[in-house]
């Protein structure tokens, strides 16, 4: 009896806990006195995940001040297959909005340090670029409606990372599906 098992190198980081377990059961195990082979192509996580391009990947711009949970939030919306851009307050978010072309997706904290909130983040960027889909995020304020800027998403902490990443992708599926029907 024996065994094969590939694992794929990760040069710049640790491989995500969540792929490195898909990845290995792309490979068949195979005994000798097994006769029949199991399809792990079936598999509606893997089958999402083979079938993505680099343009499938939406680069987020992340804006929060707690570096921890910045840390946190950026390694889940990765491990998801999102390209993530961080920033701790709300002025350097705006300085990587004029540097980047690429950023799909604003997901703010509202309270950050002295200066400008992320609500007034968030206005700024539906003001200067209003194709940058808006999530925003409070563990302490409960915004109205009508403050958030161009119907953005509102998520409560703290919040479970299924629900968010549920809600991130469905936000972007909404969006790529109104572009399709425009062009």
């Amino acid at each position: 009896m024996f065994t094969l098992l590939v694992l794929r190198s990760y040069p710049q980081r640790r491989a995500p806990r969540s792929l490195l377990f898909l990845e290995i059961n792309i490979y068949c195990i195979i005994f000798p006195s097994c006769h029949s082979t199991v399809n792990f192509c079936k598999s509606r996580e893997l089958a999402r995940m083979t079938q993505k391009t680099i343009a499938d990947h939406p680069t987020i711009l992340l804006a929060e001040d707690n570096e921890l949970l910045r840390l946190m939030t950026s390694e889940l919306l990765d491990d998801h297959g999102y390209t993530v851009v961080e920033a701790g307050s709300a002025e350097e978010a705006l300085e990587l909005m004029e540097k980047r072309k690429d950023i799909r997706l604003l997901f703010t904290d509202i309270q950050m340090p002295p200066g400008c909130d992320g609500l007034e983040l968030a206005r700024e960027v539906h003001n200067r670029w209003p194709k940058v889909l808006l999530v925003i995020t409070s563990g302490q304020v409960q915004p109205n409606r009508a403050d958030i800027a161009d119907h953005g998403l509102f998520i409560r902490k703290p919040y479970l990372a299924r629900d968010l990443l549920r809600k991130i992708d469905d936000l972007i599926e909404k969006d790529e599906k109104k572009t399709a029907l425009q062009n």
